[in-house]
């Protein structure tokens, strides 16, 4: 699939989405103020650690040759969503994501001729991990009338779909397990390839306009490979992202002061 066909893979969540829910945004209308564009924004910031499924021949290689493997190859990733609320209970979220993790390691087999220096480093960075989605509220506990928030505790369920772009290296002194020869070498590889995923969040609201919030994500994906790894199969990016951080809503007291105004102004 190439970066085109990513692209309007990602739009046609979005459009279904919006088309989903266009009538229950006819219907809230009726009985809530319009929002500004601003009003409806959001943006979060979090971090957490990516979990491969390492379902491919690079992994397999890891696991085989060197030592403790490719499970030390677990990328440490920053990312910033742009939400924006359609109706009170559905959003659009666009997130983009970068990280990466260098793991230090040793070879199983031993060259013939004793040497000393015996290491390699492999280096996995994404350089960009970009998803467009939809998502709704699940569950919502819902604070005491008189509390500074709504909630006390509020869970979305969502899912979408995107790209993601890779760069990976090996460097280092390496052992030819047939020959027991130790050689020194680097590798590359980068590409890009789709991704889709399914998505949790739970916030936990501070105030009004800031909310805890601590995700769990799958997602499912792969990238070709190259250069060094142009014989290998595709580069598996399946896998499990844990995440923690900060929902900030900045427009959302100006959004609630307009919803009191217009409660008051009711008959």
């Amino acid at each position: 699939m190439t970066y085109g066909n990513c692209l309007r893979t990602a739009r046609t969540v979005a459009i279904s989405a919006l088309l989903l829910v266009q009538p229950l945004t006819a219907q809230d209308s009726e009985t809530v103020p319009a929002a500004h564009w601003r009003e409806r924004t959001s943006l979060g910031v979090s971090a957490g650690v990516l979990r491969p499924t390492g379902n491919s021949q690079l992994y397999t290689l890891l696991d085989r040759a060197l030592t403790p493997g490719g499970q030390l190859l677990q990328p440490r990733l920053a990312s910033g969503t742009v939400y924006f609320a359609v109706t009170p209970t559905v959003s659009l979220a666009w997130r983009s994501a970068l990280g990466g993790y260098t793991a230090a390691t040793g070879s199983i087999a031993q060259p013939s001729v004793p040497t000393a220096g015996i290491s390699q480093r492999t280096t996995l960075r994404l350089r960009v991990q970009s998803t467009l989605g939809a998502q709704f509220t699940a569950w919502r506990w819902a604070a005491p009338a008189r509390s500074r928030v709504t909630d006390r505790l509020r869970l979305t369920l969502g899912a979408g779909a995107g790209v993601v772009s890779y760069r990976l290296s090996q460097r280092g002194t390496f052992v030819d397990a047939t020959n027991s020869v130790a050689y020194g070498a680097a590798y590359r590889s980068s590409g890009i390839g789709p991704l889709t995923y399914a998505a949790s969040e739970l916030e936990m609201p501070l105030t009004r306009s800031v909310a805890v919030q601590a995700s769990l994500r799958r997602q499912w994906g792969s990238a070709r490979m190259s250069e060094d790894y142009s014989t290998f199969d595709r580069l598996d990016f399946g896998g499990t992202t844990a995440m923690l951080g900060v929902l900030i809503a900045p427009w959302r007291r100006a959004a609630d002061r307009k919803t009191v105004r217009h409660e008051r102004s009711e008959p």
